[in-house]
């Protein structure tokens, strides 16, 4: 892997699928738009180190060496996502206990920010129909007094 792949911080997907690398590369973590990262069929890949933290689809699917995920691989702030971990048959309990703890705080940070959206969306829609109440209120009062 080259050294330089944390340069490409406008990089929103990388495939690495077949790859005999045993881990990621470190400055994987510094690809900040990274959506997508496939690792299909990477067998001799051990370890997830740090991820990319708008991270929305991982593909490990057949990575049939993969063992650990530390727990805390990733700022979580990205979208909701998916995670596919079939047939990695060495993951420890730990590793899937990590990955389930990552992804139901994905999960909370999104619902938290859909309902701040929602809220927001509601407050403003509420606004606007109390200024055309007023508004029509006013426009109501002028009619009577010039009637």
């Amino acid at each position: 892997m080259p050294k330089s792949l944390g340069c490409l911080t406008s990089l929103e997907a990388l495939d690495l699928s077949g790859n005999n690398f045993v881990i990621l590369p470190k400055n994987i973590s510094e690809l900040y738009e990274l959506q997508h990262l496939g690792l299909r069929y990477c067998r001799r890949l051990r370890s997830l180190q740090k991820l990319p933290p708008q991270l929305a689809k991982l593909d490990a699917h057949r990575c049939t060496s993969l063992s650990t995920v530390p727990s805390s691989s990733t700022i979580v702030d990205g979208n909701i996502f998916e995670f596919i971990f079939t047939n990695c048959l060495k993951l420890y309990e730990t590793a899937c206990n990590n990955i389930m703890a990552y992804a139901l705080l994905k999960i909370q940070l999104y619902a938290i920010r859909l309902y701040s959206e929602v809220s927001l969306s509601l407050s403003r829609s509420h606004t606007h129909t109390h200024t055309l109440i007023q508004s029509s209120l006013i426009i109501s009062s002028r009619v009577l007094m010039d009637v």
